[in-house]
């Protein structure tokens, strides 16, 4: 065995080695900020070393070359030249038969323009000027073809002689070049393999590739998120088998197009593509949890993590290609071989795998809002009273930090709240929308032991709310939120929401299909491209796929729709008193409303964001204080949750913001209070507000003193990782004694389980 294929062999055994083979932990630390930036930079010095010593020899054999072609050139010419000399000898010429001198001129002088033949390329290797064919050779005066041997070599006709080499000269340049490029397209096109040889590899791996980028990928999608998806199983399999169709018929008819090197050319690219996304979203994806609804921590990742797993990409997509492309006999037939048993491979696992993930048929229709059901719709969403309000907008993750960040760019800008207090020792109960919302319509506390649809039916179920006691006051009410994080069934609202109606819906299956495959395309991509592909969970929401049939229009949260219907129909004067709660977007993803709260295509900064929700609310405001109703409405603006934790247990406090107009204060400056307030105490201030006993749901925030040392308890859900590709969640109980907003005051109590098929919100 030959020193090189020794050398290679030896590389390819470790390379697979460190790439493939799992090894155990050492539990060890090794600063990423130095030894691997070491390691990253010597690769890259090694690499860019080699890559160009190799181009300066290859260079180098070229240039020595050349010189000894034309060297050998020169010296054909001067001997040819001696040799006409002594042909013009006239003795020479006299005793020389006249035959004889015919085909002496046609032989002899093979230095000479216009002679029967210079020197071939064949020539060149025989006689050891050349020691490897190289495609330039005909260009080379040397290596030229003259023109017929039929013509006759006569000293006193050398100008024409002369001026005949010069138009054979751009004849042959012509010619050479018009070869050159029919070479090349030989060399990319010419196949010895039939259409149908290019057959099998080309349908396996477009099988692989419907299988990975499309049915195994959307179906697992659909069954692990199925309790939040507006669609059941039997719904969305139809069209994503048609997806996988489809996306079988593109990858298989471009194969056809192409054959020769081409045709390899494609198919390393689509092996390539297939191996990487397969690895990629079974073992590189174990950083980041769930893929649909978590917001991913980008900057967590690590630029280590990030670089390796784009280099591992690269190293694949390498090794395909060099295997791929080369035309060695024995690695193409292993490159073959690879090519039928890497998909078939990535197909029979992922068959495996589905039918093991599949519901019973009986579940596969299961009961969706899709079809005629009841909706919490828009129906009097600008409608306000002449005969009093309670309003509650919950800014979605209104962080106390975002207010003081407002307030650094423009120190007045909630100067305009008038009659509001601004309290600055508040608390949400819990850290996400589900199951704050719930608990604060229902007030029964998260049992983190059961699944979130359980907990949810269980909290609706013959549970007393705050609300009942504000209807029966007499006032009108409206919920204007969305599924599933503060409801999974409209008839869990029955009671609570006097905006539920009956309509018909229907499913854009094409738009649910894309919207699925964008989530395949998070999934599979390297962790440097995760982030175009990242989606909101809203996508796949109403707001997104579902299609009006007919009946009443659903609530969304879209703030900006929120402000320009305001603007233009404005509130609308009734004479029933209302209770009606918003859920706004607010400070939560995706940013797409600048401070003005308009649309912004390419996305806004969260804080902008965040004051366009207040400029929402000033519109609002301004347009009650015309209609005559603000001094006597109660007004709460606040968040449900703080910015999300979840990477693990708090390192300081997490506030959330609060402003509240009680009735009667309009026409006084911005307030501030530092109660050690919460959400719980909201309930108690709407039920006093609309005239009810506020004692069974608690105090109000103005009955809690500033300064008190009250017993608050926030509850911290997190994700951590027990294993390879596996996360679980506990929930971090804090008791809060006193002032919220010094951490010494927080105190961890207990962690808790959570149960899987828990909502993230």
């Amino acid at each position: 065995m030959s020193s090189r294929k020794r050398i290679a062999i030896l590389t390819a055994y470790w390379f697979l080695a460190f790439m493939f083979v799992w090894v155990t932990p050492a539990w060890a630390y090794i600063d990423p900020a130095t030894t691997t930036y070491i390691i990253q930079v010597a690769a890259a010095i090694v690499i860019t070393l080699g890559v160009s010593l190799s181009i300066f020899l290859y260079r180098f054999r070229i240039i020595i070359t050349n010189l000894r072609v034309t060297l050998h050139a020169l010296t054909s010419r001067l001997r040819n030249r001696d040799t006409k000399g002594k042909q013009q000898n006239p003795a020479t010429i006299s005793d020389t038969p006249s035959d004889a001198k015919s085909e002496e001129n046609k032989t002899d002088a093979p230095g000479l323009p216009g002679a029967s033949a210079l020197l071939t390329e064949e020539e060149a290797l025989a006689a050891g000027i050349l020691d490897y064919p190289i495609p330039v050779c005909k260009t080379y005066t040397a290596l030229a073809y003259g023109s017929s041997s039929t013509e006759k070599i006569e000293s006193d006709s050398a100008p024409k002689l002369e001026s005949t080499h010069e138009a054979g000269d751009e004849s042959r340049k012509k010619q050479s070049f018009l070869g050159a490029i029919k070479a090349f397209g030989h060399w990319l096109w010419d196949d010895t393999r039939s259409r149908k040889q290019r057959w099998l590899p080309s349908i396996l791996i477009a099988a692989a590739t419907a299988m990975t980028y499309g049915i195994f990928s959307m179906t697992e999608s659909v069954i692990a998120n199925s309790s939040q998806l507006i669609f059941s199983f039997a719904e969305i399999i139809g069209p994503v088998l048609i997806f996988g169709l489809v996306i079988f018929a593109i990858v298989f008819l471009i194969s056809l197009c192409f054959r020769g090197r081409i045709f390899d050319f494609m198919l390393c690219l689509a092996l390539s593509l297939l191996v990487c996304g397969y690895i990629q979203s079974t073992v590189f994806n174990a950083e980041l949890g769930e893929l649909m609804g978590q917001s991913v921590g980008w900057t967590d990742l690590g630029v280590p993590n990030v670089i390796f797993n784009l280099l591992f990409w690269l190293a694949v997509f390498a090794i395909i290609f060099i295997f791929g492309l080369l035309r060695k006999e024995k690695i193409r037939r292993f490159f073959w071989r690879f090519a039928l048993f890497a998909p078939s491979l990535l197909i029979a696992v992922q068959l495996v795998a589905l039918f093991s993930i599949l519901p019973p048929v009986n579940e596969w229709q299961t009961e969706q809002p899709s079809g005629t059901t009841q909706v919490l719709s828009v129906e009097g969403l600008y409608d306000v009273s002449s005969n009093g309000n309670v309003l509650i907008f919950i800014v979605d993750m209104l962080d106390e930090d975002f207010i003081h960040e407002i307030l650094a760019v423009d120190p007045h800008f909630f100067d305009n709240l008038d009659g509001f207090t601004r309290f600055t020792n508040n608390v949400s109960v819990y850290n996400m929308t589900f199951p704050s919302v719930v608990n604060l319509i229902t007030d029964v506390p998260y049992d983190p032991s059961i699944p979130s649809e359980d907990y949810i039916a269980n909290a609706y179920t013959n549970q007393r709310s705050f609300i009942t006691d504000i209807r029966s006051q007499g006032f009108h009410s409206s919920l204007y939120a969305e599924p599933p994080y503060v409801y999974t069934r409209e008839k869990q609202l029955e009671g609570l929401a006097d905006n539920l109606d009956d309509g018909v819906f229907g499913i854009n299956y094409l738009r649910a299909s894309l919207q699925l495959f964008r989530l395949t395309l998070l999934k599979n991509a390297p962790l440097a491209l995760k982030f175009p592909f990242w989606l909101h969970p809203d996508i796949l929401s109403y707001r997104s796929i579902g299609v009006k049939v007919s009946g009443a229009d659903p609530y969304w949260g879209d703030d900006p729709l929120f402000y320009h219907k305001l603007v233009n129909d404005g509130l609308r004067l009734t004479n029933e008193p209302q209770f009606t709660y918003y859920h706004l977007n607010g400070s939560h993803s995706p940013w797409i409303m600048d401070a003005n709260a308009q649309y912004v295509e390419k996305g806004a900064p969260l804080l902008e964001q965040t004051m366009g929700c207040f400029h929402i609310l000033n519109e609002y405001f301004e347009q009650m204080k015309r209609l005559g109703i603000y001094e006597d409405a109660t007004i709460i603006i606040t968040g449900d949750h703080p910015v999300h934790h979840t990477d693990g247990l708090l390192e300081k406090p997490m506030l959330v913001g609060l402003f509240v107009k009680p009735s009667g204060s309009a026409g006084t400056p911005l307030q501030y209070n530092n109660a050690p307030v919460s959400l719980a105490n909201m309930r108690a201030t709407c039920v006093e507000a609309a005239g009810g006993d506020p004692t069974p749901w608690g105090r109000t925030y103005f009955d809690v003193a500033e300064g008190e040392r009250s017993e608050r308890y926030y509850y911290n859900r997190y994700s951590f990782r027990t294993g390879q590709g596996s996360w679980d969640y506990l929930l971090a109980k804090y008791r809060i004694v006193g002032d919220a907003r010094d951490w010494n005051n927080w105190e961890l109590v207990e962690q808790i389980k959570v149960a899987s098929g828990t909502f993230i919100s």
